[in-house]
């Protein structure tokens, strides 16, 4: 579901940063941001990393095999100036890709932290305020993936720290065993 001139531009605007790159003179704007866009919304739609890396290394070969193909159309393919610019062709896509994967991650990272915290919430609202109002059950359980009209139970265990080991052992448990879980903190206690 990936929109063809979405993609085009983006893949443009990244060819045209490493061109200047390449170049050696100023970014300009219009394409200063380019790698990061490509990464961030890459990410935004779960475009495999993999794929995206893949898809660069064939910049890299397409424009590779065109400056050498130039080169050799002009006879310098064994000239030291030749050889040191296919060295800044390496370079300007090598940070194109860094800086790709730069965002996707940072992207990944934050998209994972929203939906963390959005499930957090609407957990501490289902302990808080499930057993007086029925629509708080019906929009965190969509959220935290519960049926709706089930029994559900709450454990809480006080001064459990944020990033015990047991709290992982348990939550890999319960999910072997088939089991919706989730786990989170009020003040110093676990709710379960």
């Amino acid at each position: 579901d990936w929109d063809p001139v979405q993609k085009r531009e983006g893949m443009r605007r990244t060819l045209e940063l490493a061109l200047t790159r390449l170049a050696g003179g100023p970014v300009p704007r219009t394409v200063s941001r380019a790698t990061e866009d490509v990464g961030r919304e890459r990410a935004e739609k779960a475009f495999p990393l993999t794929a995206l890396m893949h898809s660069f290394q064939l910049d890299l070969r397409t424009l590779w095999e065109a400056v050498l193909a130039e080169g050799r159309a002009r006879g310098i393919s064994a000239d030291p100036d030749f050889l040191d610019g296919l060295i800044r062709v390496w370079e300007a896509t090598d940070a194109n890709s860094v800086e790709v994967v730069d965002a996707y991650r940072r992207t990944e990272r934050d998209l994972a932290s929203h939906r963390t915290e959005v499930r957090n919430r609407a957990f501490t609202r289902l302990v808080l305020e499930g057993e007086q109002d029925p629509s708080t059950v019906a929009d965190a359980s969509t959220l935290l993936g519960f049926a709706e009209n089930v029994a559900l139970t709450v454990v809480v265990v006080a001064s459990v720290p944020t990033g015990d080991p047991a709290v992982s052992r348990v939550d890999d448990a319960l999910r072997r065993g088939g089991l919706v879980r989730h786990f989170g903190w009020m003040g110093d206690e676990l709710l379960g």
